[in-house]
């Protein structure tokens, strides 16, 4: 008879606040906030600036209990184990009034063995919290780890093995808070447990040879055999094998491989696991979903350094995407279809990797399983961000062995999964000759990240690649994080330290893994949240949600240092909203379209940051309502297989038009360009083809507009390009700031053919978009974008019922 589990969760839990005896119903998996928001006991913490009115949940101890019964066939199994897949963070549980378990890390699975101690009716469960920040406040108190506190509501929060932005961030709240968090399972049988399967590949010329390797709770017993069948997309039957021990081997013959978005398809394979006895009855199964593949990181050495770049199945490809953090503040309540949803936003948008944040948590379960069909490689930050920890600490380092091996046997089978990573940022000033008041010690550092979690990562996922830190710089400039010549670099220089975004062309960087601009969220998210006389960048509730203000400086500051410098001053609080966004789109589209031009030396560039936590001002591309912002639509244009980009030179009054061609074929294009004044009246045109080599970048021609700016002046003269072939690549240059280019009203109107829309104007404007006056998500084949005089049609995922308003960025400076 196979293993029975029966899931603990669900609402028949109740929680208590231990400072002040009140009970309340809780619901599991969750969370603390969760649970009180859900009773009425506290108000949305995202409101004005009600996040302060609820610090108070991360001094207070917590107590989970339920009761529950077992049927007569659960009781009579012969084992009985709890397994407890999050707890959050600092727990003691009892079974029946029993001490079961102490577990201190939020990142673990807690498995405990409470065969004996069950009853068949009144069991009583008990999940008692501690209070994180009163443990923090005690360790740091005794001995105090540096960090970057800045962002954080507490000091010393690396002593514990907990989601690092739970005590805020630059882009998110401080919402300390406790909790069952992932699943509760009691699980009984009788002979036999699965309770692992790895899986490795060997590929050759036309076959993939699969080796199992499955851990059992017990020997296998002479009368039990292993048996494992493949699946095929399909569900049909490809392979299968049986063997007598724990170790089976299977062949595919013309696999099905799996490739990152935009290089193929994503078949994803089905391996079922089974423990049969002889007469053929099953005692426990397991299963797995996987890609065929081989996914690696290539570094070589050149003439400058070392390479740094991806392959799949022996190709190499641009690695396009962003950064990912914990898709909501509170604790619990991201649900799959949210984490589906912006996994394939970020696929919609060409991107095929995502870089998973190591101040956050190793993610759901549903994101590993949308990234493996959306074709979005992911890159695993080990739970390390920003703070020092107390790796001298024996105690420690073996909680966090612990971790490591949790998460890498749930995830190692995703076909998606490209790279295992230590930590983020701890290299770019953190680490020093000693301990000091900033930093950890070399000698600390280096056996941990080179040493402990490297080897986990060795030992248990070997077919995978593994990186200390992000940055990091290999060889002996190690404390150069962010070199130019090898390694990954996070580059900052132009929001932290208000360069302008046309420093970005002067990178020569081999991977781009962290870089970006601010913006606000869509108007309609930041009323939600709100109220009208709220709405203003000076005020209480608006800096409560301006998060970015570590070291002195203040986000809402450096947006308006920078917008002055492009746009003119608007005229309402929603002209803001669409300027900064505006903003944002051009500083990282700068930075995304130089870095792809550059394919040959970077091999990728990966933007701070994809999704947001909560409502508010952030370096996101999309946001917390799922909202694209204009960074996110020009992110689907700098991301194409085939990117049309320009490159002005303000001195010379010429644009050079470059086209980088993503794949492996090349391609041949007409590419056609005209230099026309700003009121429509076109000077000059033109159009040829051009031939663009596989994976390369081409500049196809040089339009020279300086007799043109002679005559009409900077501030009258614009260049446009597109490729008539692909719609959605059009660029539009100029040789003065938008601010001071002298824009007349395009007089734009929009009409609706079933599921397109098609955008009128007539004169030329640099940037025109499309919203939902309700205030509602529009999915848009194309916004944010140039227009000349003419007609421009998009189409529209879903059903086009709402109203849609039409606005160019003279619109952000008009009253009303």
């Amino acid at each position: 008879m196979s293993s029975v589990t029966i899931d603990l969760g669900g609402d028949a839990w109740e929680v208590t606040d231990l400072a002040t005896g009140e009970q309340t119903p809780a619901v599991v998996p969750g969370s603390v906030h969760l649970d009180l928001l859900r009773a009425g006991v506290i108000d949305d913490p995202f409101w004005r600036e009600n996040e302060a009115a609820v610090a108070w949940i991360g001094d207070h101890d917590w107590r989970y209990a339920r009761g529950f019964d077992v049927s007569e066939d659960v009781f009579e199994r012969q084992r009985h184990l709890l397994r407890f897949s999050g707890l959050d963070t600092l727990a003691e549980v009892t079974l029946n009034g029993r001490s079961i378990l102490t577990a201190d890390n939020m990142h673990r699975v807690w498995d405990v063995d409470v065969t004996g101690l069950l009853r068949r009716d009144g069991n009583e469960l008990v999940v008692t919290f501690a209070s994180p920040n009163a443990e923090i406040r005690r360790r740091q108190s005794k001995r105090r780890l540096p960090g970057w506190y800045g962002i954080s509501s507490i000091e010393g929060a690396g002593w514990l093995r907990k989601q690092l932005s739970n005590f805020g961030w630059d882009w998110g709240p401080s919402l300390v808070g406790a909790g069952i968090w992932r699943k509760v399972e009691l699980i009984c049988w009788d002979e036999v447990l699965i309770k692992d399967v790895m899986i490795s590949q060997r590929h050759e010329a036309g076959s993939v040879t699969l080796d199992l390797r499955v851990e059992t709770s017990a020997p296998l017993a002479p009368e039990h055999v292993v048996s494992v069948e493949l699946r095929e997309p399909d569900g049909r039957l490809v392979a299968s094998n049986v063997a007598g021990d724990a170790a089976v081997t299977m062949e595919v013959v013309d696999p099905q491989l799996w490739w990152p978005n935009g290089l193929g398809g994503q078949p994803v394979y089905r391996v079922d696991v089974s423990i049969r006895r002889a007469d053929g009855s099953v005692t426990a199964t397991a299963s797995r979903r996987i890609g065929l593949r081989t996914l690696r990181l290539v570094r070589q050495p050149d003439d400058d350094g070392e390479t740094f770049g991806f392959e799949c199945n022996g190709v190499p490809f641009f690695a396009k995407g962003a950064n990912w953090i914990p898709a909501d503040a509170v604790v619990g309540r991201a649900d799959p279809e949210m984490l589906r949803r912006l996994v394939f936003d970020a696929a919609a948008a060409h991107m095929n990797m995502l870089r998973v944040w190591g101040g956050g948590i190793y993610e759901e379960d549903a994101f590993y399983d949308a990234c493996d069909e959306a074709g979005v490689c992911v890159w695993q930050d080990a739970a390390f961000a920003c703070v020092t920890f107390p790796t001298f600490d024996a105690a420690y380092v073996a909680n966090v062995q612990a971790e490591l091996a949790d998460n890498i046997r749930r995830l190692r089978h995703h076909p998606a999964l490209a790279l295992w990573c230590g930590n983020n940022e701890l290299e770019m000033g953190l680490v020093g000759e000693t301990w000091n008041d900033w930093q950890m010690a070399w000698d600390d550092y280096v056996p941990f990240m080179d040493g402990v979690v490297a080897d986990v990562v060795r030992q248990l996922d070997p077919d995978r690649d593994y990186w200390p830190g992000s940055p990091h710089t290999p060889g002996p400039d190690r404390t150069e994080s962010n070199s130019p010549s090898a390694g990954d670099a996070h580059l900052w220089t132009v929001w932290h330290g208000g360069k302008p975004g046309t420093w970005y062309r002067t990178s020569t960087h081999r991977f781009v893994s962290e870089f970006g601009f601010q913006a606000y969220p869509h108007p309609a998210t930041m009323a939600a949240v709100t109220e009208p006389a709220d709405r203003d960048l000076s005020s209480p509730v608006i800096d409560a949600h301006q998060k970015a203000t570590a070291a002195g400086a203040t986000g809402n500051a450096e947006l308006a240092r920078q917008l002055v410098q492009h746009f003119r001053t608007p005229s309402s609080w929603n002209g803001l909203i669409w300027q900064t966004q505006l903003l944002q789109a051009l500083t990282v589209t700068t930075g995304l379209e130089h870095w792809r031009r550059s394919m040959s030396r970077t091999r990728g560039v990966l933007y701070w940051q994809l999704n947001d936590c909560w409502p508010g001002p952030s370096w996101s591309s999309i946001d917390y309502a799922g909202h694209w912002k204009a960074l996110h639509h020009a992110a689907r244009r700098a991301f194409a297989p085939v990117l049309l980009s320009l490159v002005e030179d303000t001195g010379a009054f010429t644009v050079d038009i470059h086209v980088t061609n993503d794949t492996h074929d090349a391609v041949t294009l007409p590419i056609e360009w005209s230099v026309l004044r700003t009121d429509g009246v076109l000077l000059a045109s033109g159009a040829e083809k051009a031939t663009i080599e596989a994976q390369a970048d081409a500049s196809v021609l040089r339009v020279d507009a300086a007799a043109h700016v002679g005559s009409h002046g900077a501030r009258d003269v614009l260049v446009f390009a597109s490729i008539p072939d692909l719609p959605e690549q059009r660029a539009m240059a100029s040789f003065v700031p938008v601010k001071h280019l002298t824009l007349h009203d395009p007089e734009l109107s929009v009409s609706r053919d079933g599921g397109s829309l098609t955008i009128t104007a007539t004169r030329p404007s640099p940037w025109v978009w499309l919203d939902a006056t309700d205030g509602s998500p529009l999915r848009a084949s194309d916004n944010f974008f140039p227009m000349m005089p003419g007609a421009y049609t998009v189409s529209v995922e879903g059903p086009l019922s709402k109203e849609i308003s039409v606005r160019s960025v003279l619109d952000t400076t008009r009253p009303g």
